[in-house]
């Protein structure tokens, strides 16, 4: 074999290699999605909801389900962060609530990365007296009284249960449009209802990997619908 049918075999095995890889990649992103589209009609049947699926094979992040859990309108879509040639899929549930707020928390997983030195230098904001709580999350809150007063312990419970599920009471919802495309500012009010329902509401990012059956997404919708209740319209949140 000579030189030139040396370099030909070599450029065919590398574009086979990368076209395997490739279909090998898609294929897993169809399935994942075809489980999840699954798991979302089977929870609009149960409560009532509704799907819309994006089309195209690349167009999960136009993939949504809102349905009605315990008193809110949830939604839930996917949400994608890129870093570098990389990125990170989650499933944001979001729900909207009728009263214009000006505090906001973020409450998330420790990690053994981040321990007791991490909050000693600043990372971790407040704590609520629970101690369950306290030291399953990073808790970060605008005003510490306002949340000890009004986060029922079943909440925390359910929570410290399921701490994949990372929470967020957000003003405006400008930290849930990042890495989305840049709206118009006569734009903004309609791209807030079109891609996050939650100006003035509860956001709820969490890892795709994380979510694949329908316990543990109706698990992230009633976190996020309790987190309202208890935060966003009861008289103990005013």
């Amino acid at each position: 074999m000579d030189s030139s049918q040396i370099i030909i075999t070599s450029v065919v095995s590398s574009l086979l290699l990368v076209g395997t890889v490739l279909f090998a990649t898609v294929y897993a992103q169809k399935r994942a999605r075809d489980r999840r589209i699954l798991t979302w009609r089977g929870l609009a049947a149960r409560f009532g909801g509704s799907v819309e699926v994006g089309p195209g094979l690349l167009k999960q992040e136009l993939d949504r389900l809102v349905v009605p859990i315990d008193g809110f309108t949830v939604s839930l879509d996917v949400y994608v962060v890129r870093h570098g040639k990389n990125s990170t899929v989650y499933q944001r549930a979001a729900t909207l609530t009728p009263v214009s707020w000006s505090r906001c928390a973020e409450i998330y997983k420790e990690t053994p990365l981040f321990s007791a030195i991490g909050k000693a230098f600043g990372g971790q904001d407040v704590q609520i007296g629970d101690a369950d709580f306290d030291s399953a999350f990073i808790i970060k809150c605008s005003d510490q009284e306002w949340l000890q007063r009004g986060l029922s312990r079943s909440t925390r419970v359910a929570h410290v249960a399921a701490p994949e599920h990372r929470l967020a009471i957000t003003a405006h919802s400008l930290p849930a449009l990042k890495n989305t495309r840049p709206a118009a500012p006569a734009d903004l009010a309609e791209e807030l209802r079109r891609r996050v329902p939650a100006a003035d509401g509860v956001l709820s990012l969490t890892r795709v990997g994380a979510t694949a059956d329908e316990a543990r997404t109706l698990t992230q919708l009633r976190l996020v619908a309790a987190y309202a209740r208890d935060l966003l319209t009861s008289p103990e949140s005013r």
